[in-house]
C-alpha cells in the first residue's frame, strides 16, 4: 500500500498510526511534489478523501491518477458537501470521465459527495 501526501506531517501521522497497528511493513510512505504525485507503480485502488478540491491543477491530478490505475482499477473520491459545491464536484466527475474513468457507484459517505470511479480497459482494434 502506498500512502502519498504533499504534507510531511500527514505522512508522519500515518507512520505513527501504522506503527501502533503493527502495519508499518505494509505501507510505503511517499512525499509528493506540488505538481506531481511521482508514483510510477500501477495501482488497483486509490482513495482521495476530502482533498481533490485543494489540488491547484485538478485536470493534471485526475489524469495522473487515471494513468496510474490498472485497467479495471477503482478510485474513490469523497469531497465535503459543506465546502465543495455540487457544481464543482460535477466538474471533477466530467474531468474524470474525459480521463477514461466511468462512474460505478455513488456510495453514501457522511457529509460528503462521493463517487467510485473505474478505469475502463483499453480496447485495441486489429
Amino acid at each position: 500500500m502506498i500512502a502519498a501526501d504533499l504534507q510531511q506531517p500527514m505522512l508522519d501521522g500515518i507512520r505513527h498510526k501504522a506503527l501502533k497497528a503493527g502495519a508499518q511493513d505494509r505501507i510505503e510512505l511517499h512525499l509528493t511534489a506540488s505538481d506531481s504525485i511521482g508514483i510510477s507503480e500501477r495501482i488497483d485502488f486509490c482513495l482521495s478523501f476530502w482533498m481533490v478540491h485543494e489540488v491547484p491543477d485538478r485536470v493534471h491530478f485526475i489524469k495522473e491518477i487515471a494513468s496510474n490505475l490498472k485497467p479495471g482499477g477503482l478510485w474513490l473520491i469523497a469531497e465535503p458537501k459543506f465546502h465543495v459545491s455540487k457544481a464543482n464536484f460535477t466538474q471533477t466527475l466530467e474531468i474524470a470521465k474525459s480521463a477514461g474513468l466511468s462512474i460505478t457507484d455513488r456510495p453514501k459517505i457522511f457529509i460528503s459527495n462521493a463517487v467510485l470511479l473505474k478505469k475502463e480497459p483499453t480496447v485495441v482494434n486489429g
